[in-house]
């Protein structure tokens, strides 16, 4: 399915750019995927030519993933089954943040020069992060987990847990770093506020 709330392209292409067991045949499946995603949010008479593009751009991007992994952003995908929450749209509302957590590399530099970004690793790692975030406001999403019905108190009772099975996961394995059950704790925690990343 293409459909924004069922598993927007760019949770896939964007995490496997970076990950340790990238190949060469990653990157250009991720820029070939990043550059037709946008289509998909046309209005009108285009939507149905856009949705077309978009399932082109979600294949790449399973090309990309297949060819490295997934990364932190599908380590905290057990909100899904938990609270109800789409896949691809818990990965993406997570998406964000761990892409923040990570820091500049030049793996992300490379991708945010694709989408128009200029400067040294930290300007384009902080562009990158403001255009994820943008994008999913573009999408309609909501803004963190609160926003997809959890309540305070169901999140509070899951979110050690959920940090604990993040911190195991082998998408957390595989990622260029790792977070430790703590700072997963903290990355929910945004997720669920629908906070900014760089906020502050």
């Amino acid at each position: 399915r293409s459909g924004s709330r069922s598993r927007p392209c760019g949770t896939r292409p964007c995490p496997s750019r970076p990950a340790p067991g990238a190949t060469v045949w990653t990157p250009g499946r991720t820029f070939s995927c990043r550059r037709t995603s946008p289509a998909g949010t046309a209005p009108g008479p285009e939507r149905g030519r856009a949705r077309e593009i978009v399932h082109y751009a979600a294949c790449r991007a399973g090309m990309a993933i297949n060819n490295s992994s997934a990364g932190l952003a599908h380590a905290m995908d057990q909100t899904g089954p938990l609270f109800g929450i789409p896949h691809g749209l818990a990965c993406a509302l997570a998406l964000p943040y761990t892409v923040a957590f990570l820091g500049p590399r030049p793996a992300y530099a490379e991708v945010a020069r694709n989408l128009g970004g200029t400067g040294g690793d930290e300007e384009l790692w902080r562009h990158l992060v403001g255009r994820l975030w943008q994008l999913c406001r573009d999408l309609g999403l909501p803004e963190g987990y609160r926003e997809c019905g959890v309540t305070q108190e169901a999140f509070e009772a899951a979110v050690g847990n959920l940090a604990g099975e993040a911190a195991a996961s082998g998408s957390t394995r595989l990622a260029p770093a790792a977070p430790d059950a703590g700072a997963f704790e903290g990355l929910f925690r945004q997720a669920f506020r629908g906070e900014p990343p760089l906020a502050g």
